[in-house]
């Protein structure tokens, strides 16, 4: 397990961060309120679209179908939540709520703001938040196990007013509001085209085109609530090799390159007409045993193997050293992490040949299992894992999987070990999704009552 310290630009034009480097301008773009009279100072040019080079496929425009981080960046500034994060200081801010209250953090009260319109010109109503919560996101992929949360929602359209009881209370329900899975739709839209209503948002830019699985492109709404964006056109081109990637930003095709690899660092920071920046993300790989059946219902073997993997070699080879081990399963960036009682197994091969003869294995009896990846990184991740087993006698087969078929594979308990990522909100009880016995999530198909009861 470990923190990836991701590769980033920030544009000033996005609200979302997307991770990569990106060309330097002839005039960079700066804060409004930084920009001095133009009597004052130089002219400042805009380009008019500007091109993202990202990693993965988007497969899907409706905010409440998909939550990765690919489809994210675009969700972002195409639709608008009730609150908003601010990651800098780690509070809420009003965003289409200008207030919210409770007493019980059972039953919550939203103000909405009454200059916000569609991308298609209809009025967002009060009506428009009971929709996407109660009857919208029900069915769906990605927001329904959050609208289920919700007990009852009233609304007043003459009032601007939406209240919101739950199931049971929750303190982290506001911060749940500000996840691109709680974006605003419009009721009229989605009644009028089923198919095609969940892409009509009320955010700083809309869906211009689209080919599925290669380009979306967004274009400035002019209609906005907000502070206008100072170029057109967002254009997000899915380029799959890393490689190709980079080439295509140095050559000037695309503006910015998505998570260039690490390896590639030295020559981009070389290089004069691209900017690297990174920051410390809450993303976390792990190698996750499967407890409920096969060689790891053994704690001895689990054991064995945690003393076994020499985690700084893993960081090193395949990300430059771009990372840390975890101490614990919560992150440094993650809600609730204070240090205390964490504790990162040493390589220890000694200690970890202990727990293996515990376990009954020995060289008339080797331990052999196999490791399931859906990704390139996740694969390396295991083959490195692989060669360091090897010397301890342990026979480790890959199995390498699509998205689709890793999560039939897992969610039928048919593996017995899997490499997988997760990221964790920053705010609120996001880490208990790793360890809930009904999550996706928990691949290691964790259960322990005492512990959920205790989340």
């Amino acid at each position: 397990m470990k923190k990836i310290a991701s590769l980033i630009l920030i544009l000033v034009l996005l609200s979302s961060m997307l991770a990569g480097c990106g060309l330097k301008t002839e005039a960079p773009a700066v804060p409004a309120d930084q920009i001095a009279e133009p009597s004052a100072s130089p002219q400042v040019n805009y380009k008019p679209e500007i091109i993202i080079g990202i990693s993965g496929k988007i497969v899907s425009l409706d905010p409440q179908e998909n939550t990765n981080a690919q489809h994210n960046y675009i969700f972002r500034v195409v639709f608008d939540t009730l609150l908003d994060y601010d990651n800098q200081t780690r509070t809420l801010r009003p965003n289409l709520a200008v207030d919210w209250q409770s007493d019980d953090a059972l039953t919550w009260t939203f103000q909405l703001r009454d200059d916000v319109v569609f991308h298609n010109g209809k009025k967002m109503k009060a009506s428009d938040v009971a929709y996407t919560f109660f009857t919208a996101g029900l069915d769906s992929s990605a927001s329904a196990s959050f609208c289920k949360s919700l007990a009852k929602v009233a609304f007043d359209d003459d009032a601007n007013t939406v209240t919101i009881t739950l199931h049971e209370p929750n303190v982290d329900f506001p911060y749940q509001l500000t996840l691109p899975t709680a974006s605003i739709l419009s009721k009229e839209t989605l009644e009028e085209d089923p198919e095609n209503g969940a892409l009509i948002g009320t955010g700083p830019f809309m869906i211009d085109s689209y080919e599925f699985g290669d380009y979306v492109k967004l274009k400035r709404n002019d209609q906005f609530w907000g502070e206008l964006p100072k170029t057109q056109y967002l254009n997000f081109r899915y380029m799959p090799d890393n490689s190709a990637r980079l080439i295509a930003l140095q050559a000037g095709d695309i503006d910015v390159c998505q998570s260039p690899d690490a390896s590639e660092q030295d020559h981009i920071t070389a290089d004069e007409k691209l900017q690297l920046q990174g920051y410390d993300s809450c993303s976390i790989q792990y190698l996750a045993m499967n407890t409920q059946s096969g060689v790891f219902q053994d704690e001895n073997t689990r054991l064995a193997i945690c003393y076994a993997i020499d985690r700084q070699e893993l960081i090193d080879v395949t990300y430059e050293g771009q990372g840390n081990i975890c101490q614990s399963t919560w992150g440094w960036n993650t809600f609730g992490y204070n240090g205390s009682g964490a504790y990162a197994y040493p390589c220890d091969p000694q200690l970890a040949q202990k727990y293996l003869q515990l376990a009954g294995y020995s060289d008339e009896n080797p331990l052999t299992f196999d490791i399931a990846v859906g990704s390139a990184v996740n694969k390396t991740f295991a083959q490195i894992i692989q060669a360091q087993l090897k010397k301890l006698g342990i026979t480790v087969t890959v199995s390498e999987y699509d998205s689709a078929g890793l999560s039939t594979v897992t969610s039928n308990r048919e593996h017995d070990a899997c490499l997988y990522g997760f990221g964790p909100n920053a705010f609120g009880s996001d880490m208990e999704r790793w360890i809930d016995s009904t999550s996706g999530v928990n691949k290691s198909l964790y259960h322990n009552e005492a512990v959920h009861e205790l989340m």
